[in-house]
């Protein structure tokens, strides 16, 4: 009888297994701005043009993602707009999640083909800086995605501070929101420490800086989260190009922890280099792939 239960067990697994996909494809993409209309009392920002709104989603439907989390989304409207012109391109994403915290300009937002199972986005997150209270502008964005009935990924993704001068100086601003992002993550995988957690966005700082540093913890600690090394055909690492400054850096990345980083599928891991990429956006995507287990 023992036998015959377990062997039922067994079927039923591999069954549900056998439903859903063997790999999954996840891309990270800071869009640049896909802004239409600019929200009343809002710095001035120029509208992103159907030119580049094409090769944006050109450059995505090329990679066919079936989880994307992007920066530099603009209102809910434009949201839509973006799900619609991705539908009509071949991509159907009917699960989203999009974060509305202190900035009232740019969003990060999450679309995924797979059911999303929890949300604990953060988006009334502040700390102190010299005295003063400052907002995390773009908020935290927390799901989990059910991408078969015994696979869950664990997306947390967002944009830290840019490198625009303020008066408290940014790079202080970036590494205190970089420490709430920490901690978020840190709570997380303290309660769940086999969690696949994927980190992601526009950091805004290159590997060796502090804010970087903070995120991905203490190296080799059971919390601790790795960068995925991504390079393009040509070797090359980065996924920025800062045309005032003529400089290319790498300053999006896709984190995992423990738990995922043994899912990356690296030789099928990798960072675009479509002709058109430029035109889409100053940054380039991000492409992880990752195997499905239970």
């Amino acid at each position: 009888m023992i036998r015959v239960l377990l062997f039922f067990l067994l079927t039923c697994s591999l069954s549900v297994l056998a439903e859903g996909p063997a790999e999954v494809r996840f891309l990270a993409y800071n869009l640049e701005n896909y802004i239409r209309s600019v929200p009343e009392g809002s710095r001035p920002v120029e509208p992103k043009s159907e030119k580049s709104i094409a090769a944006l989603i050109a450059v995505i439907a090329s990679e066919k993602p079936d989880i994307i989390g992007v920066c530099e989304m603009g209102a809910p409207a434009e949201f839509e707009d973006f799900l619609t012109r991705l539908k009509a391109a071949g991509l159907d994403f009917p699960h989203t999640e999009y974060v509305q915290a202190a900035d009232l300009e740019r969003h990060v937002a999450l679309a995924s083909r797979f059911p999303i199972s929890a949300r604990h986005s953060q988006t009334n997150l502040s700390f102190d800086l010299i005295g003063k209270k400052q907002y995390y502008k773009r908020g935290i964005l927390d799901v989990t995605i059910d991408v078969t009935a015994t696979c869950q990924l664990h997306f947390i993704g967002t944009h830290l501070k840019s490198k625009r001068d303020v008066p408290e100086d940014e790079s202080l601003v970036r590494r205190g929101e970089a420490h709430l992002l920490r901690l978020h993550c840190k709570s997380i995988l303290e309660k769940t420490p086999d969690a696949r957690m994927l980190v992601y966005g526009d950091f805004n700082d290159t590997i060796n800086e502090a804010s970087i540093r903070e995120i991905m913890g203490r190296k080799n600690s059971d919390d601790a989260l790795r960068p995925v090394d991504l390079r393009d055909v040509n070797g090359d690492k980065w996924t920025h190009y800062w045309k005032t400054a003529d400089i290319y850096s790498r300053i999006d990345y896709v984190l995992t922890s423990r738990a995922a980083t043994q899912d990356v599928i690296a030789e099928k891991s990798h960072i675009p280099r479509p002709a058109n990429w430029y035109e889409a956006s100053d940054h380039r995507p991000l492409v992880v792939v990752l195997r499905v287990r239970p």
